[in-house]
């Protein structure tokens, strides 16, 4: 049996402006991965004074661009230099890619390093698959958005030449990026692509291999599949604060977001695509062909902005409406295909 990576092979880098929640950061990183080599790479002139760590990085920065009306600040340049600075830096095999307000609760993570090692060659990109969070990983058939080519950018982990791969690409170039659509749309504040979006297509075209996009708005089915089957043959989904055990201060709420895909529909598909004998339980497919556990996920999402908003009365019946839509949903799948929960 394989054994999941030992602290002594891993570097874990913590990147980004530091927060209040920075020396926290440090400090789990210590407490849960002891032996690990811990990077911090942040900016010049930051005072770094009393943080512990093995290696600090001070990084020009490269600035960020604002990309909206209000004044939304486009940060991707900054992860991108503090990120790939961090993990040219690490002397471990493995890399832990977290930001500096997002702690570790634990290493469960590591016990999914080598629980799928079956893959699509055709849509491999690295050498095994890396793990990420399933906040923020979109699922590229939501025709509301497309969200092509969309992993989670919060945490990663895996070997240090895949993790290479993916975060040492070229910088964007501004303000061209973030006002892409501004000429032909003068009230968007869409950016071309998504920070994280950005990275896996700029990684394939590294690679030689086409996205097949220009901008974020663009979407077919086709592209939708391919997406798909690009992000599954090249990440592990793992729930955030499930089983990547990670508590990003920022999103405390893992029912902040409901457009995510989650550890089990990288199971369903890993069983369908990559390895058929993979065990997945026939509850879970069901429950997963009535879509039950998405409308699940979304009366929680609804209940998250209730509680958030419950001062604001229109949110609230808004939100109260949703759920009771949900409800029907499930109510009425239940009913129309009783007998085949009963029997499976």
């Amino acid at each position: 049996m394989v054994q999941r990576p030992l602290d002594k092979d891993i570097s874990v880098v913590i990147q980004g402006a530091l927060s209040s929640h920075t020396p926290e950061v440090l400090r789990s990183v210590r407490r849960f991965l002891p032996g690990s080599e811990l990077i911090l790479s942040t900016w010049k002139g930051t005072d770094v004074g009393g943080l512990d760590a093995d290696i600090v990085i001070l990084n020009d920065d490269p600035g960020g661009c604002v990309c909206t009306r209000s004044g939304v600040v486009q940060n991707l340049n900054r992860q991108l230099v503090s990120t790939r600075e961090g993990i040219l830096r690490a002397s471990r095999k493995f890399v832990l890619k977290l930001r500096s307000d997002t702690s570790l609760t634990g290493t469960a993570f590591l016990d999914f390093w080598t629980r799928f090692p079956q893959r699509e060659k055709a849509f491999a990109l690295f050498s095994k698959r890396l793990l990420i969070c399933s906040f923020y990983t979109r699922p590229p058939f939501w025709r509301k958005q497309a969200y092509l080519y969309h992993p989670s950018d919060w945490t990663s982990f895996g070997l240090k030449e895949d993790m290479l791969l993916l975060w040492d690409v070229p910088p964007v170039q501004e303000p061209e990026f973030s006002q892409y659509f501004r000429k032909k749309y003068p009230n968007e504040n869409w950016t071309k692509f998504f920070p994280e979006q950005y990275f896996l297509i700029a990684c394939m075209a590294k690679l030689g291999v086409s996205s097949g996009v220009q901008s974020q708005r663009d979407y077919s089915k086709d592209l939708a599949r391919i997406s798909q089957h690009i992000l599954l043959n090249n990440f592990v989904i793992l729930d955030y604060g499930k089983q990547f055990t990670i508590f990003c201060a920022k999103y405390p709420s893992i029912y902040s977001d409901s457009k995510v895909q989650s550890y089990r529909h990288f199971l369903l598909f890993y069983k369908k695509y990559c390895d058929c004998f993979y065990p997945v339980s026939r509850k879970l497919v069901w429950r997963e062909l009535l879509g039950i556990e998405d409308s699940l996920d979304n009366i929680k999402f609804h209940v998250f902005r209730i509680r958030k908003h419950k001062n604001k009365i229109f949110e609230v019946i808004g939100q109260s409406l949703g759920i009771l839509y949900y409800i029907m949903i499930i109510l009425f799948r239940a009913v129309f295909f009783l007998y085949r929960l009963i029997i499976f």
